[in-house]
């Protein structure tokens, strides 16, 4: 494992953190709403987390993140059942 910083992992974990809360938040809106789908720069969003947290895993340390994020997918699942309804 190379050498990240600790004030570089730390503002990756927490802005890596705070994207998911974002999308965990867009998700439950939209559960509770009409809209019943989410929007094309909420589904960027969500690969890019993605692409970061892998980096992050990789290069620095695993982390509680991952469930997080697992959070967003399983609403976006209960999303998806939705818009096929």
């Amino acid at each position: 494992m190379e050498f990240v910083p600790e004030g570089v992992r730390s503002c990756l974990y927490t802005g890596i953190g705070k994207n998911i809360d974002f999308l965990i938040a867009q998700a439950t809106a939209v559960i509770h709403s009409e809209q019943r789908f989410m929007k094309s720069y909420d589904l960027k969003k969500y690969e890019e987390v993605k692409e970061a947290l892998s980096w992050y895993t990789e290069h620095c340390l695993e982390s509680s993140l991952e469930e997080d994020l697992q959070e967003f997918e399983r609403l976006y699942l209960k999303i998806k059942e939705e818009e096929s309804i």
